[in-house]
């Protein structure tokens, strides 16, 4: 049966337009990883986004950009998201 420990930590700057975020996790059959990343609200509904993934001994693994928008459709929201992947030299 798999275990993972995850513990993480997240706070809001510049009138809540960013947003940063750290977190670690553990599996009790592998090294521990962390993820590191962040979003802007450029306007009320364009947010563009970014993180990157590392494990520890062996650096970076992935990092990611991307946007998204959010179209107002009462009564329900609908989000929409574009991430491309870059993986890093250091992954293969």
């Amino acid at each position: 049966m798999p275990l993972v420990f995850r513990f993480g930590i997240s706070d809001q700057y510049f009138k809540k337009r960013l947003l940063l975020a750290f977190d670690i996790d553990k599996n009790i059959n592998a090294n521990l990883g962390w993820h590191f990343g962040g979003e802007f609200g450029f306007t009320k509904n364009f947010k563009g986004r970014f993180g990157v993934q590392g494990e520890q001994g062996e650096g970076f693994r992935e990092t990611d950009v991307g946007f998204g928008y959010t179209l107002r459709a009462s009564p329900s929201i609908i989000r929409s998201a574009c991430i491309p992947s870059e993986r890093s030299a250091a992954s293969g």
